[in-house]
């Protein structure tokens, strides 16, 4: 009697508690990194055909909405060629592109990629940190490194930016 009726309140409330965290998270909204290309790897696969900017909506025919979307579908590709679509803005006007890509193994890993990363925006800055500092503020997207000899490096990783600020004293970060 009563022990049941403590068990299945119990689970009622792990049930209502669910639903209601459920509507929540998804009410205040869950950050998924959009699908757009920050930059592609010199001579991969996209060199020339995706562009920084471009927002990858389909590949095959799959709908991509994150980023992270991207080295799923690639990777289960099995290297073949991939028809990928693009939204692509060209003076002001958003414009559909599509493009074909072959997936290749990338030259430090073992698994297909077709030679993009995304873009990364910032996080909030802790105040009177470096990036405070150097004038970053949150939703700042970085697109490049510019060292001090002028060239300019893309990154894959975040743990990159540090390092090459670290190799770099005098370099600069480049945002839009």
């Amino acid at each position: 009697g009563q022990r049941a009726l403590i068990l299945i309140g119990g689970v009622a409330v792990n049930t209502l508690f669910a639903i209601v965290a459920f509507v929540v998270a998804f009410w205040l909204g869950v950050p998924f990194p959009s699908p757009e290309i920050g930059y592609t790897v010199r001579g991969g696969p996209s060199e020339g055909k995706m562009l920084p900017g471009d927002r990858v909506v389909k590949i095959n025919d799959q709908e991509i909405i994150a980023f992270s979307d991207i080295p799923q579908v690639v990777a289960f590709s099995g290297g073949r060629e991939l028809t990928v679509g693009l939204k692509r803005i060209v003076d002001g006007v958003s414009k559909d592109v599509t493009v074909k890509v072959a997936a290749r193994k990338g030259e430090s890993d073992r698994f297909l990629t077709i030679g993009v990363y995304g873009l990364f925006v910032l996080a909030p800055i802790e105040k009177d940190s470096t990036a405070d500092k150097l004038g970053l503020r949150k939703g700042d997207r970085i697109v490049s490194f510019k060292q001090k000899n002028g060239k300019r490096t893309p990154f894959s990783r975040p743990s990159e930016i540090s390092q090459l600020a670290l190799e770099n004293p005098n370099g600069q970060i480049e945002v839009e």
